[in-house]
């Protein structure tokens, strides 16, 4: 296969996400948008085999291809959530209160809580417990499992976790209290892309070499 032209699961989920945020861009702005990521996270591969335009202009079209199957009808789990919604979509009691508040914030900001990140909410209750940390990780749970949705696949390959999965669940295991200290620290290195810094008792980013 011509280089450029292989889209590994990790792109193919990046590529998704911006179509998802941005669902009226050109392949072109989406590969720009693409590759501007890839450069800001250090992307391993020789930046001369990352995906040509050519490339994602075929994933945009199975992704189009896909969503006019689905028809114009949005998924009914990215409609705004509400009580009787949970005749169709369940959770447990305790943690409807937790739900109910974060969907009045939603509703005064004019952002309404879709359905599936309520149940994203009610899944992580436990875990977060200030409630604007736990309705960010909800809605970028909201957001991933929605992206594997729109390609149709789950990831396969250790890389593709590490680099989509796992990072946000290091950062979900740092909310979760108590938790091991030490564990937290080699899960921010491996899997955060963060160091942590002796002096200052803090994290910072860990510089890499970005490919070229």
């Amino acid at each position: 296969m011509a280089s450029g032209q292989h889209l590994d699961d990790y792109v193919r989920y990046i590529v998704a996400a911006i179509h998802r945020d941005h669902s009226d861009w050109t392949a072109k702005r989406v590969h720009q948008a693409l590759h501007d990521r890839l450069k800001r996270e250090h992307y391993p591969r020789k930046s001369a085999a990352w995906p040509s335009l050519s490339a994602i202009q075929k994933q945009m079209g199975k992704i189009r291809e896909a969503e006019s199957e689905r028809g114009l009808d949005p998924d009914p789990e990215d409609r705004p959530w509400c009580v009787v919604s949970l005749a169709k979509y369940d959770m447990p009691p305790e943690a409807l209160p937790v739900v109910l508040e974060a969907w009045a914030k939603s509703l005064v900001a004019n952002t309404p809580l879709t359905i599936r990140e309520a149940k994203w909410v009610a899944r992580l209750v436990h875990i977060v417990s200030d409630l604007d940390a736990l309705v960010d990780r909800a809605m970028s749970y909201a957001a991933v499992e929605a992206t594997m949705q729109e390609i149709g696949r789950y990831p396969t390959k250790p890389e593709t976790f590490a680099k989509f999965l796992w990072d946000m669940d290091t950062f979900l295991y740092r909310d979760k209290q108590p938790h091991d200290p030490e564990l937290e620290r080699r899960l921010m290195e491996k899997y955060g892309g963060m160091e942590y810094n002796e002096e200052t008792g803090r994290y910072r980013l860990r510089h890499t070499e970005a490919g070229k």
